[in-house]
């Protein structure tokens, strides 16, 4: 899906610039700490397969699991994004 840790650092930076210019975004939660693992995203596959849902589209699906994280799941090491979650954490304190 052509995403990366640096985008994911430029889109947190871009929120969160936002986030502070307009007083009534009050609150930012961010859903995935860690990328999804090979096996769970396995789960959920097989019935996503089964429904003939389309490839190209399970795929892409899939990818995006294994990489919205902050965190890396193969070795817990952080990505882009998460530096930047934290930095703006200090700057709303």
């Amino acid at each position: 899906m052509q995403s990366s840790s640096e985008k994911q650092g430029i889109f947190f930076d871009a929120f969160f610039q936002r986030m502070q210019s307009e007083p009534q975004l009050r609150v930012a939660i961010v859903f995935q700490l860690v990328d999804w693992s090979p096996d769970t995203t396995d789960l959920i596959m097989k019935p996503f397969e089964d429904e003939g849902l389309p490839e190209e589209f399970l795929f892409a699906y899939i990818e995006s699991l294994l990489t919205i994280g902050l965190i890396r799941y193969e070795d817990g090491s952080q990505k882009q994004g998460w530096n930047e979650f934290l930095k703006w954490i200090e700057n709303f304190k």
